[in-house]
This record gives structure tokens, C-alpha cells and sequence, in this order.
């Protein structure tokens, strides 16, 4: 009895095999008709694909493979006679044969019970793909063009990739292939656009050939090292690509950027020096170890680098502003000499003074000393910084109740990171470092008290950034969008926004023009109403919330 149950167990296995088979060898039949039923073969592969009998069987994937070559074949046929046809299932086919005979060529190269690798596929399908390569950058394109980068990654991606295929290695497209580095930049692109890092450090290497985009492949790659916190391979990226791109003034102003703004001042004169040693007449170099030396406060070395980049070129704009800027601050350095003494013990005296400053004046300059904190008692703040190619560089703003310079004066550095600048006319309560320095000599309760409010508000201060940081690594451009909106919302469901449009842009991290074109999308979609410029209402506050 026992015999004839397992005979029928085993009957029933490979009757249920055989008929999986079947099933692959009808869906290619199908496929293959004068009127084939591709959804049908579809259905009937799929289920192979997933069958634990035929799903690790190269013939399975090669019929499915032969489908989509073929569903290919009558869109094509269409087209050729001037009848309706799908674009996009045109491409898509073609992706996805790439796929299965890929696969395919996978399973039919692991060896049989003899050791021997009997491949009767590869030939055939290599040419196939072949022939039809040249598709996967007409589908890339098309889903580019589409705004669709997913998509467009993946086409690009399979495109570059292939290139390295075993079943392809007899045709060395690699070496052959003039394109693959343009192609290798447009994937980059892609995978910028959606934000995978990864896909950027994969794809932008082989992109830096590149004539036109190769520095861009080469910032974009520096960039996604830096996001994903491997400083080592960022700085590898920028010195590397000053070594490929000296032309390009990004890679060396942000390697001396983060010298400087790390606090290795040295490093980056060493850094400037051995470039001018390479180039002794180049202008941003120049003007890069002016840069530091205006740092520095070494005000006469500074002019006089900022001469020599303006006497490499007489059109150097900001070398210009910046040696003004210069002779303005010795000045300064001058008249503050002129009418206080820092060693005088009236000055320690004055701990704590209210001062107006008129709109668009400096309350410090990057460079300064700090010495005080300051609390805001009217109007706003500008807080940002200058670059070394003289651009000035928003980040936020501070307002009433708020205050700044706490960063610089008691991590005790020597000189301010970034400027502060009356936005409108402000009021300003300005304590001295003294008053923290040392102890009260009468022990009082208010300036117990004074220092407790203070820590109050630098925890204030913390939380507000974490927020800002939640908002920045929300994703995409939309999701920030979507989580600063939830964020700032008032119980009216109204944005009252702080700042313009531009500002608002640099602190989620994009264009302008990016967070325009956000808006009006939210706004074209019934999620939010623009009301002018300086309110946003919520008007589906649910879906913005799934946006997020």
C-alpha cells in the first residue's frame, strides 16, 4: 500500500512539472502567432516565473524574454504602418527583455551534473539585445522628458550596466562604446533628481570622460559623498576633481571651504600654496589665499593677494569687494582702537547695553571677533555667511525674542563664521562675554536667573533646528515641502511665512524656481491656495498630509 501511495505522490509531482512546462512552451507559442495574445502569454510565463518547478530554469526565462521581443516586434510593426501604437510599451519591452534574458544567461551558465555549461541561448539573445540597445537611451529620454526619473534611471542605468555584461564581453562595448560616458552622466542626472546617492556614486565615476558633463558627474558625486557623511570620500572627490577639472572653481573653493571652516586654517594655506605652486598666475587660487589671510585678519597679506588675483584678471569682481571690504575693516580696527580699550576695567563694566542698528547695517562681519551675545529686543536679523567666491549665502533668520553669536563665543573661536545684519531696523540687547566668563561677585539671583533664561533659549534654539533638520531629510522635493507646510501651520490651517521665497527655497535645500514649481503643483492639485506671498492656506490638510 505504502508503495503505490508514494508512486502516486511522485506521479502527481511530475505530471504537475510537466505541466508548468507546458505551460512555458504554450505562452511562447502564443507569442509567436499571426495574432498573438501577449496578455495571455503574459499570465501563463508569469506563473512559470514563479513556480518553484520552472522558476530556476533558463528555458522559462528565455520564453519570457522571446515575449516582450516580440511584443516589441508588433508595436514596431504598428508604428511602421502607420497605426496606433504605445511609445512607452515600445521601451518597456525592451527593458524588460534586457531583464529576462539576463537572467536567463545567469541560470543556463551553471554547469550540469557533468560540470560542463551547455549555453544554447546566449547567442542568440546577445543579438537581440544588441540590436536593440540603442532603445534603452531612447526610453531613458522619453521618461527624462517625462519628469519620470525613476524610470529614466532605470533604462540608463541598464544601458551603462550592460556594457560589462558577460554574455556581451565578446562585443567590448565598454571600450568601444562613445556614448556609454554621456549616458553614465545622464543616468548620474537621474539619480540626482530622485535623490539616490548610491545610484549617483555608482554611475557618476564612469561618466567623468564625459566632454560636457563630466565636472558636473564629478560635483554631483562629491556632493552625495558629503549627504551621506563619508567626509574621506568627499574630500577624495574635490581633490580629485581639481586634478581632472582645474578649470572648475567648485572643487577647490569647497576643499578650502572646509579647511577653513573646520578650523584648519593651515591646512588650507598649505593646500592654497601647493596649487600656486602649480599654477602661480591662477586668479582663484589667488584669491583663495587672500581669502584665508582675510580670515586671519592678516588685513596686509590679504590686499595684497587680493592685488595679485585682480592683476591676473583686471575684471575679477570679487576680488574687488573683497579688498574693499579689507580696508573698511582695518578702518574699523582702527576707530574701535581710537575709542576703547579692551584692557580698561570701565570696559568689563559694561557687560550689558541696548543699541539700534538702521536697516541693512552690520552688527559683525564674518572675521570678526566674537566677543558678545546678542538678544533682539525689535525687528529681524540676517544670519548667513560669504563663500570664497564672494557670494553671500542666506540661511536664516532671527527676530524677536531670538538671539546669535552664541556658537563662536563660547566655543571660544576666534573669529565669527558668518555675518549678522540689521534686515529691518532692530534693537539689539548686547551682553559681554564677561558677564559669562566670571562669577557674580555679589551672588544674586539675577544673574542666576539671566543665565538660566539664556539656556532656555539655546534649547529652544536646538529644537528649532531639529526641526529644520526633520524637515530637510524628508525626502524629496515634496515631502520637505509638504513637512515644513504641517509644520508651520497655525490652528487657522494658514503658513504665515517669515521669510521670501528665495530664503524659503535655501532652507529646504532648493532652487527658486523648485519651490515654485512645487506650490503650484500642490496648489494645481486642491492641496494648498497661495495667498500673495507671504501666506500659504491648507485646504486639504489630509492629502498634504499623505504628501508628506
Amino acid at each position: 500500500m505504502k508503495r503505490v501511495l508514494f508512486s502516486m505522490v511522485l506521479l502527481m509531482a511530475v505530471s504537475f512539472s510537466f505541466a508548468q512546462m507546458k505551460n512555458v512552451k504554450e505562452a511562447k507559442s502564443i507569442a509567436n502567432d499571426v495574432k498573438p495574445n501577449f496578455k495571455q502569454a503574459e499570465q501563463l510565463i508569469k506563473e512559470a516565473m514563479k513556480n518553484p518547478e520552472t522558476k530556476d530554469l533558463a528555458e522559462t526565462w528565455d520564453v519570457a524574454g522571446f515575449i516582450q521581443k516580440r511584443i516589441n516586434e508588433e508595436q514596431m510593426k504598428n508604428a511602421f504602418l502607420r497605426k496606433p501604437y504605445d511609445t512607452l510599451k515600445v521601451y518597456n519591452s525592451i527593458l524588460k527583455m534586457y531583464e529576462y534574458y539576463t537572467k536567463c544567461d545567469d541560470l543556463a551558465q551553471v554547469p550540469n551534473e557533468k560540470g560542463k555549461i551547455k549555453n544554447k541561448y546566449r547567442k542568440a539573445n546577445a543579438s537581440s539585445m544588441l540590436a536593440e540597445r540603442p532603445n534603452l537611451i531612447n526610453g531613458g529620454i522619453q521618461y527624462f522628458n517625462l519628469d519620470k526619473n525613476k524610470e529614466a534611471l532605470k533604462f540608463f542605468a541598464t544601458y551603462v550596466e550592460s556594457a560589462s555584461y558577460p554574455m556581451l564581453a565578446d562585443k567590448e562595448i565598454a571600450k568601444n562604446d562613445t556614448l556609454l560616458p554621456q549616458i553614465a552622466y545622464y543616468a548620474t542626472l537621474a539619480a540626482d533628481r530622485v535623490g539616490n546617492k548610491d545610484a549617483i556614486i555608482k554611475y557618476a565615476p564612469m561618466a567623468l570622460s564625459d566632454k560636457d558633463g563630466g565636472k558636473f558627474a564629478m560635483q554631483l558625486m562629491a556632493d552625495a559623498y558629503k549627504a551621506k557623511g563619508d567626509t574621506v570620500a568627499w574630500i577624495k572627490a574635490l581633490e580629485e576633481g581639481i586634478l581632472k577639472f582645474p578649470g572648475n572653481d567648485y572643487f577647490f573653493a569647497n576643499l578650502v571651504d572646509y579647511y577653513n571652516s573646520s578650523n584648519q586654517a593651515s591646512k588650507a594655506m598649505e593646500f592654497a600654496d601647493r596649487m600656486l605652486a602649480n599654477d602661480p598666475n591662477n586668479k582663484l587660487y589667488l584669491y583663495v589665499k587672500a581669502y584665508l589671510y582675510h580670515n586671519m585678519k592678516e588685513y596686509d597679506n590679504a590686499i595684497e593677494f587680493y592685488k595679485k588675483a585682480i592683476a591676473a584678471d583686471p575684471e575679477y569682481a570679487e576680488a574687488y569687494s573683497n579688498v574693499g571690504l579689507v580696508y573698511l575693516m582695518k578702518a574699523q580696527d582702527y576707530a574701535d582702537k581710537a575709542t576703547t580699550d579692551i584692557n580698561d576695567p570701565k570696559y568689563a563694566e559694561a557687560q550689558a547695553v541696548v543699541k539700534k542698528y538702521p536697516k541693512g547695517t552690520y552688527i559683525f562681519r564674518q572675521g570678526d571677533a566674537p566677543l558678545k551675545l546678542y538678544f533682539i529686543l525689535e525687528g529681524m536679523v540676517e544670519l548667513g555667511s560669504i563663500n570664497l567666491n564672494g557670494k553671500i549665502t542666506r540661511s536664516s533668520y532671527v527676530t524677536v525674542g531670538e538671539e546669535f553669536g552664541e556658537v563662536e563665543l563660547f566655543l571660544r573661536q576666534s573669529a565669527y563664521s558668518g555675518y549678522a545684519k540689521a534686515k529691518s531696523e532692530v534693537s539689539v540687547l548686547e551682553v559681554s562675554q564677561n558677564f559669562f566668563g566670571g562669577r557674580c561677585e555679589r551672588n544674586c539671583v539675577h544673574h542666576s536667573k539671566v543665565v538660566f533664561n539664556m539656556l532656555q533659549l539655546f534649547a529652544e534654539k536646538a529644537e528649532k533646528h531639529n526641526r529644520q533638520i526633520e524637515v530637510l531629510t524628508s525626502g524629496n522635493l515634496r515631502q520637505r515641502v509638504a513637512a515644513y507646510l504641517l509644520e508651520n501651520c497655525d490652528p487657522d490651517y494658514r503658513v504665515r511665512l517669515h521669510m521670501n521665497r528665495e530664503d524659503l527655497a535655501v532652507y529646504l535645500n532648493t532652487t527658486r524656481p523648485s519651490l515654485s514649481r512645487m506650490l503650484l503643483t500642490l496648489q494645481d492639485k486642491g492641496i494648498i491656495r497661495l495667498v500673495g506671498r507671504k501666506v500659504i492656506e491648507i485646504t486639504d490638510y489630509e492629502r498634504l498630509q499623505e504628501e508628506e
